[in-house]
């Protein structure tokens, strides 16, 4: 059996794919339940005590090939990053076979499923005209409004981002349409990191070049709290390459799987601390409902 290492943009596709080729089931999970920058960052390194991607095999699908073997999964993550922009940096992934027992304890249940109900709802959104209604869909998709919350709703007035050791880094700033003196600025490394809201009128001339790097705002939401920025029009969720200035946008803060908050070693992976945030205290945005399969609901009986 197949599944895709994270659910996040085209790698969410992996396992449907290579289950159509090798016509083997692909199951209804991923190991990260989101998207993460790196490739440890997922719950196999969280519940595991022992390294569990060695051996990891990077390919271009050409002439090369790299094995990464080492007894830190950390340092998977550095070997296939630092080799990543040479050989072409689009490339394919295969990381050691998981056994079938540990499957429960280390993915994250029906992601598959979670996607397709958020891609209905806003399709069905669409369909029937109820374009002011996406974000209250989207979230009701998501298992209600204790689960997730509408944070903005804005204008995209700045976008900065530098690329730096095969991550790309920078932040997208938001503007209120109603309240020009309020911004939200998220701030990211491949994934959204953190939303803040700051009130331009407590900073000299109204400039947000008076903001200090070191000022973190209000924090509405922050990892392992799903930040998504959508197309106020469509819908669809707007990847960090796409920002881009103009763009109308709302702004959706969504809960985490639970075993994402389970432990200090979940937080210390996947939380603030883990992209350098030591001081910034997580604050869950909600609560996680597990996704009902598509295969239960629709599957025959």
């Amino acid at each position: 059996m197949c599944f895709p290492l994270e659910i996040g943009g085209g790698n969410g596709f992996t396992g449907l794919l290579t289950g159509c080729k090798l016509n083997i089931p692909c199951v209804d999970a991923d190991l990260m339940g989101r998207a993460y920058p790196t490739h440890h960052q997922t719950i196999p390194v969280v519940v595991s005590d022992k390294p569990v991607y060695s051996p990891t095999v990077m390919s271009n699908g050409l002439t090369t090939s790299i094995y990464a073997i080492t007894q830190n999964d950390f340092y998977v993550e550095k070997m296939l990053r630092a080799s990543l922009a040479e050989i072409g940096c689009t490339v394919g992934v295969v990381n050691a076979p998981i056994k079938g027992k540990d499957m429960d304890e280390w993915s994250i249940h029906n992601s598959l499923s979670l996607a397709w109900r958020i891609g209905r709802a806003v399709n069905i959104s669409r369909q029937n005209i109820e374009i002011d209604k996406l974000p209250e869909n989207i979230i009701a998709s998501f298992g209600g409004p204790e689960c997730g919350k509408l944070i903005f709703e804005g204008k995209i007035i700045g976008v900065k981002r530098k690329l730096f050791k095969g991550h790309v880094y920078g932040e997208v700033i938001i503007e209120d349409l109603q309240d020009k003196s309020k911004i939200m600025k998220i701030p990211f490394k491949n994934e959204n990191i953190l939303a803040s809201v700051y009130d331009l009128n407590k900073f000299k001339d109204r400039e947000l070049s008076n903001i200090g790097d070191d000022d973190l705002g209000e924090v509405v939401c922050s990892v392992p709290d799903l930040i998504t920025v959508n197309d106020a029009d469509t819908g669809e969720a707007i990847g960090t390459p796409e920002y881009r200035y103009g763009l109308i946008v709302f702004v959706l803060a969504l809960s985490p799987d639970k075993k994402w908050i389970a432990s200090e070693k979940a937080l210390k992976i996947g939380g603030p601390k883990a992209f350098g945030l030591d001081n910034l205290e997580y604050k869950p945005i909600g609560v996680h409902k597990k996704p009902v399969s598509v295969i239960e609901e629709y599957g025959v009986k």
